[in-house]
């Protein structure tokens, strides 16, 4: 019968082995679009036959690539994806709550006099029941041990003694090891259902977009794939099936991030941004290169290259220190944290944004006058060029 798209389900889990599936259930994903495939390369037989006609070709290649955009949700069933984007393994969170915990103005800092902190320095935590408000809320560390966090946000002097809580956000830092998925594509309204799956697949690159006025924002990711090892003669591999790998979980409503509604905070220079923000835009690539080798149906390596993030943070042009920023090529930060309706947090921090271009944006009379930073991140002095991090209040 024919299918319809509305019926198309994407699945997916997180591999052990690259290119192997690791038995278990799948996570289907809300995704507002697919394109999967696997395309193969045919030489065509030029010999000289006598006749106009084309001959048959043989295959010298296939590659696996994929798309998956998606509404930006914080829900924990999409971190193996935030795993693959980044190429690292996250950092629990971790709570710690006691009567013991202080707070200093002298260095802006909260003490455990157990040392039950676990920060790391530019890690965020969440700070519950000061009787200071300066001192709850969102804190980026500056410096860290197990006993002190010392903090860029100003801090108000407070003795132990009030049930303090201190939770430390999940986080990634891009790291240097492939995380590869098996992704499963299911035409639910065939009889048989029909499945094809796609093992092996790497986030390449990924688009992240921010933007007042606009649409939910929205997370698009490209995939690309390990091949298979051939051997002569056996059938070649076309990854359709009737069965399914394992049981799909249902995919959740997508609780949608709105660039209205959904903004907790967004950070510039290290602080709260002064600036008003109309646009900040993410790009991801991991510059993975395919290595083939002799026996294999596409790529036998996928090898990673540098890992760059890059964009635009559009700012209200309201000085000529903006610009003069921009020309000077000088290093920012930009970060932004939204929070759904189940008060799930996510962060983007980009810690060192080398700004490249960017003039005041008129856009005819009677318009404001906009300043689109456009900027590319680079190692920061803590050895990373970009931070993501998620948190439940």
């Amino acid at each position: 019968m024919p299918s319809s798209s509305s019926k198309t389900q994407i699945s997916f889990r997180p591999e052990v082995t690259p290119g192997v599936f690791d038995p278990g259930p799948l996570q289907a994903l809300p995704v507002r679009s697919e394109s999967f495939e696997q395309a193969s390369q045919i030489f065509r037989n030029d010999s000289l036959t006598g006749r106009r006609s084309q001959q048959r070709g043989i295959i010298v290649g296939r590659s696996k690539k994929g798309q998956t955009p998606f509404y930006l949700d914080p829900n924990p069933i999409f971190h193996p994806l935030i795993s693959a984007m980044m190429s690292a393994v996250p950092t629990p969170s971790a709570t710690v709550a006691a009567a013991d915990i202080s707070f200093s103005s002298s260095d802006n800092s909260v003490n455990s006099a157990a040392g039950a902190f676990t920060a790391v320095a530019g890690q965020r935590v969440f700070i519950l029941g000061s009787t200071q408000s300066e001192n709850n809320g969102l804190k980026k560390v500056v410096t860290a041990t197990a006993q002190k966090l010392t903090f860029a946000e100003a801090i108000v002097d407070e003795a132990a003694g009030a049930a303090i809580t201190v939770k430390t956000t999940k986080m990634w830092r891009n790291g240097d090891v492939i995380r590869y998925q098996t992704f499963q594509r299911s035409w639910t309204d065939q009889a048989p259902v029909v499945h094809d799956h796609f093992p092996g697949m790497a986030v390449n690159s990924a688009s992240l977009s921010y933007q007042q006025g606009g649409n939910p924002v929205g997370l698009d990711l490209d995939l690309m794939g390990l091949g298979q090892k051939h051997v002569a003669g056996d059938p070649l591999p076309t990854g359709l099936s009737n069965a399914s790998l394992d049981v799909v979980t249902p995919a959740p409503p997508p609780e949608m991030i709105s660039a209205a509604i959904s903004v907790r905070a967004i950070f510039q220079s290290g602080a709260l941004a002064t600036a008003k923000c109309s646009r900040f835009d993410i790009g991801v690539a991991q510059n993975i290169q395919e290595f083939g080798a002799l026996g294999w149906l596409g790529a036998a390596e996928l090898i990673l290259g540098d890992f760059v993030p890059s964009g635009t943070f559009e700012v209200l042009f309201e000085n000529m220190a903006q610009l003069e920023a921009v020309r000077a090529n000088a290093l920012d930060e930009f970060a932004i944290a939204v929070q759904d309706k189940l008060n799930r947090l996510l962060i983007v921090d980009i810690p060192a944004a080398e700004l490249e271009s960017g003039e005041p944006q008129s856009g005819g009379r009677n318009n404001l006058l906009t300043l689109p930073m456009g900027y590319t991140g680079v190692d920061s002095s803590l050895g990373h060029a970009m931070q993501t991090e998620y948190l439940e209040l």
